[in-house]
C-alpha cells in the first residue's frame, strides 16, 4: 500500500490546478475583449437594424463569456467555500464553548468583585462613623474645658478633634496581573417608536424584493417605483 500523500502537496496541487483554470479563463476572456479593443462608448455605434443585430451578437457572445467565467469561479471556489465553512464550524463550536465559559468566570469575578466593593464600603461608614463619634466626643470635652476655665485643655482637646482621620480600608480588590477592570458603555432600547429616525437603516434588500415582485404596483411610502427599458440576454 503506497503511503498517503501529504496534505502540504495536495493543498499545492490544488492551488496549481486553479492557477491553470484560471489562467485558461483568462485567456478565454481576453481574446473576446480584445476583439472590442479598438472600440469605445464614443466609437461603439448601434444606428441601423444590421448594427443593433451586430450588437445583439456581440451582447450574447460577452453573456457567453461571462457565464463561462463564473461558471469556472464556482467550480474552483465552491470546495473552497464548503471546506472553509466546514472549519469555521468546527472552530466555531470551540470558540462557542470558551466564550460562554469566559462569561461564566466574569460573572463570578465581577460578583465577587461587587460583593468586595460592598464590604470595603460598608467598613468606610463604620470607619467614617467611629472617626464622627470621636470628634464629637473630643469636641465635648474641650467644651467642658472651656466651660471649667481651662483654655488651654480645651485647645488642646479642639487640635485633637480636628486631626482626627478616618481609619484605612483596604483595597476591595487585589490588582492580579493581566486583569483590568473598566467601565463598559452598554443600552437597551426600551421604545423603539422613540428612537430618532438617523439611527434606523432601510432594508434595500426588501424594498428591491417588493419592487421585483409587484412593479409600478408596489406601494412603498417614500418610495418611487417606474419601469425603465433593458435586454435580457442570453450566451451563445
Amino acid at each position: 500500500m503506497s503511503d498517503p500523500i501529504p496534505t502540504e502537496l495536495l493543498m499545492d496541487a490544488g492551488i496549481i490546478a486553479r492557477e491553470l483554470i484560471y489562467n485558461t479563463a483568462k485567456a478565454d476572456a481576453d481574446r473576446l475583449i480584445a476583439r472590442y479593443s479598438n472600440y469605445s462608448a464614443a466609437t461603439y455605434s448601434v444606428k441601423d437594424q444590421l448594427e443593433y443585430d451586430l450588437a445583439v451578437q456581440d451582447m450574447r457572445a460577452i453573456k457567453g463569456m461571462a457565464d463561462q467565467v463564473e461558471s469556472t469561479r464556482d467550480d474552483c471556489v465552491r470546495p473552497l467555500n464548503t471546506e472553509v465553512k466546514l472549519v469555521n464550524g468546527k472552530f466555531k463550536a470551540i470558540t462557542m464553548q470558551l466564550d460562554d465559559l469566559m462569561a461564566m468566570v466574569k460573572r463570578k469575578a465581577l460578583a465577587y468583585t461587587a460583593e468586595q466593593k460592598r464590604i470595603v464600603a460598608e467598613e468606610e461608614a463604620r470607619q467614617r462613623a467611629i472617626a464622627r463619634k470621636r470628634e464629637d466626643k473630643l469636641r465635648e470635652q474641650a467644651e467642658a474645658a472651656r466651660a471649667a476655665g481651662r483654655a488651654e485643655r480645651a485647645d488642646l482637646l479642639e487640635d485633637r478633634a480636628s486631626s482626627v482621620t478616618v481609619a484605612p480600608t483596604p483595597a476591595a480588590v487585589p490588582k492580579a496581573e493581566g486583569i483590568g477592570k473598566r467601565q463598559v458603555p452598554k443600552y437597551r432600547i426600551d421604545n423603539p417608536k422613540l428612537v430618532p429616525m438617523e439611527y434606523y437603516t432601510l432594508d434595500e434588500k426588501k424594498i428591491a424584493a417588493v419592487v421585483r415582485a409587484l412593479k409600478t404596483a408596489a406601494n412603498i411610502p417614500g418610495v418611487t417605483v417606474w419601469m425603465e427599458d433593458d435586454l435580457s440576454v442570453r450566451g451563445s
